[in-house]
């Protein structure tokens, strides 16, 4: 089910709400269970951006949404399972932008939320490399999988 709020106004941001039910979500390892995070806007992977270097400038808005993202995910965990433990929330703040994902317990399941800000659209060759490492370190972040153990 998705809902969308401010559609007659196109100056106040999009917002959207979806309800989701995902079967076949968990991967048994060992004694415990392991879960993907479920951002439906997590960082693209941009293969140009894995190049081991870059000659000509990068132009931000090819490859990624300008506009700040925020997410909000309320987790139901499913029925038998609790977290095994808590994620670590991550920050990472750089000149390219900035990026959170923060976690916090709700009954039955865990809070979400996700922000990617974009601070320029156009990067020179020379600050490329230390793009890549902003831009891999969210990557990793989106990554993250949740460890779920039966009660």
């Amino acid at each position: 089910r998705i809902e969308f709020e401010n559609l007659p106004d196109q100056n106040d941001p999009l917002r959207a709400r979806v309800r989701l039910k995902a079967f076949n979500q968990l991967d048994k390892v060992s004694n415990f269970w392991i879960m993907p995070l479920p951002l439906p806007l997590s960082t693209p992977v941009q293969k140009s951006l894995f190049a081991a270097k870059r000659y000509n400038d990068l132009d931000v808005d090819k490859l990624f949404e300008l506009a700040p993202v925020r997410e909000l995910v309320e987790l139901a965990l499913p029925a038998g399972f609790a977290l095994l433990e808590m994620p670590q929330n991550q920050r990472i703040e750089s000149k390219f932008g900035d990026y959170a994902l923060t976690f916090e317990p709700m009954p039955g399941g865990i809070r979400i939320r996700r922000e990617a800000t974009f601070k320029q659209r156009y990067i020179s060759h020379a600050d490329f490399q230390e793009f890549k490492k902003f831009y891999l370190k969210m990557l990793d972040a989106d990554d993250a999988k949740l460890a779920l153990k039966k009660k």
